[in-house]
Formats: C-alpha cells, sequence, structure tokens
C-alpha cells in the first residue's frame, strides 16, 4: 500500500511539474482600493492569461520585490489562493514600477507527447531541438521561471529608467522604451537579458511572445541582437513571454531553461479616491 502511494506521489508530481512547465507564470498587478498606495500583485500559472489558474508554492519564491528609481521595496506574500499567490507592496510616491518575482530551479522530464506540446507551443519547431532530443532518446529539464510587471503609480515620470532596464532576473525581457506611456498600436521593441547581459548566440532563436487581454497570442523571432518588435493592441493588461533553452550535459538534466514574462497591467489606471471607493 505504502508503495502505491508512493508511485502515485511521484507520478502526480512528475505531472504537476510537466504541466508548471507548459504553462506561463505572472505577475498581475491590481490597482488599489481605499488605500491609495497599497498595491496587490498576484503570482499566478495558468493557461489562459489572464485568468488565474494554479498559485505558486511560496517556497519555491526565490526573489520577491519592487524597484523604483529611488528605493527597492519587498513584495510581501500574502494568504495564498488555489489560484494565486498574492503579493502586497505599499508604494506612496508617484512612480513608474517594476515587480519582480524569480522561482527557484526545478526539474521535470517529458515524454514525447509533452515534448511535441512544448514544442509547438512555447519554444518553437527548431530543427536542433528535435534532432538532439531525437540522440538523447529522453528530455530532462531544469529550468526556472521568472515573472515582471511594470505599473504606473499616478503621473509620475520614469526617472531612472526602471520600466527599460534589466533587474538582474535568470532571464527577463526588457523594453527599450517604457510601455505604461506608448499608445495602442504603436511598436514596442522588447530584448531579452539573462543575468542583466543581452542574450547573445542563443542555441536555438529566441521568439518574444504577445498575449492580449483577450487572448489573442501571437509569436515573433528576435533578431541576432536577442530583439523583438510586437505591437500590443491596448495600452495595457497584455503579457509578453519568452524561454531561454540551452542544451546541458548534466547527470540528471539534458536541458537548461529559463522562461521570463512581462505584464504591462491594470495597475496603470489611476487609483480610487476614498470618496469614489465609498460610493461603489
Amino acid at each position: 500500500m505504502r508503495a502505491s502511494i508512493a508511485i502515485a506521489s511521484f507520478v502526480t508530481g512528475m505531472l504537476l511539474a510537466s504541466c508548471a512547465l507548459a504553462h506561463d507564470t505572472w505577475l498581475l498587478p491590481h490597482a488599489p482600493g481605499r488605500d491609495r498606495a497599497q498595491w496587490t500583485l498576484d503570482l499566478t500559472t495558468g493557461h489562459d492569461f489572464p485568468a488565474p489558474e494554479h498559485a505558486p508554492s511560496s517556497a519555491r519564491v526565490r526573489r520577491a520585490e519592487a524597484i523604483a528609481a529611488t528605493a527597492t521595496l519587498p513584495l510581501l506574500p500574502r494568504t495564498a489562493r488555489k489560484d494565486a499567490l498574492p503579493f502586497g507592496v505599499l508604494v506612496e510616491r508617484e512612480a513608474v514600477v517594476a515587480a519582480v518575482v524569480g522561482l527557484r530551479q526545478t526539474t521535470t522530464t517529458l515524454d514525447d507527447a509533452a515534448v511535441d506540446r512544448y514544442l509547438a507551443g512555447e519554444l518553437g519547431e527548431w530543427p536542433a531541438l528535435r534532432e538532439r532530443h531525437r540522440r538523447l532518446g529522453h528530455w530532462r529539464e531544469r529550468y526556472t521561471k521568472n515573472a515582471k510587471a511594470l505599473l504606473r503609480i499616478g503621473d509620475g515620470g520614469d526617472s531612472g529608467g526602471v520600466a527599460s532596464r534589466a533587474h538582474g532576473l535568470p532571464y527577463e525581457l526588457m523594453p527599450r522604451t517604457d510601455p505604461t506611456r506608448r499608445a495602442p498600436g504603436d511598436p514596442l521593441v522588447v530584448c531579452a537579458f539573462a543575468d542583466g547581459a543581452p542574450v547573445r548566440n542563443p542555441f536555438v532563436p529566441l521568439r518574444v511572445g504577445l498575449v492580449e487581454a483577450d487572448g489573442r497570442a501571437t509569436w515573433q523571432v528576435a533578431g541576432d541582437d536577442g530583439c523583438a518588435t510586437v505591437r500590443p493592441a491596448t495600452t495595457d493588461g497584455y503579457l509578453l513571454r519568452s524561454v531561454l533553452i540551452r542544451p546541458l550535459d548534466a547527470p540528471h538534466a539534458d536541458w537548461d531553461s529559463h522562461f521570463a514574462t512581462l505584464t504591462v497591467g491594470s495597475a496603470t489606471a489611476r487609483p480610487s479616491t476614498p470618496a469614489e471607493e465609498s460610493s461603489r
């Protein structure tokens, strides 16, 4: 009986790991209510942005902070829900803030069907990936997930270039310009950075995905400089995503990958005043 339970737990764990690998993990900011300085950001893993689906474990959180031009503030975890792990942050000055959460490294094994879905959905059908998988005969991957959200508090300017600089995550997407100031349909150039430096000569070309709030999803292949141009139809409420994958020769892993998301979300809305809140 104990052996059966152990086997069932192992299988369940592997299924959950595969599910988490194939889904995006993002931060969704929410404008404050009565307390205009208190912001909430939900960390969630799901398939259909922006709907939350699964809450990552707080034990997996390696880094959680909000970065402004003049200060770095902690993101404080709140009581987890089934569909999201909320964080709170107190920002009392008008500013552009980058909220970042990095999850600890974990490892998973994918069967052939899961590899097919992974290539079709996130990585792209690059021959180098298929050939190495065929040659190895298995797919064992260690990965990290890194989520970032940009929010504008009030009408403050982006002093210090917070929106358009890297923040030291293992992998992240960095806009060249402040996306909280762009007009609907304007081009937005997004570049891939790993540990604060531009990604050069990846094993396979990088792709940058755009998911609109209505669910429309597109992919763009980045150029040799690791940058791609997207054109979100709205000023906020969309998700950018990418995966950096590299071959690895290790005892328990064949691939090393890093997932990155960037949300430009509802936090750009004007905060409610106490009078407005009490009238609702």
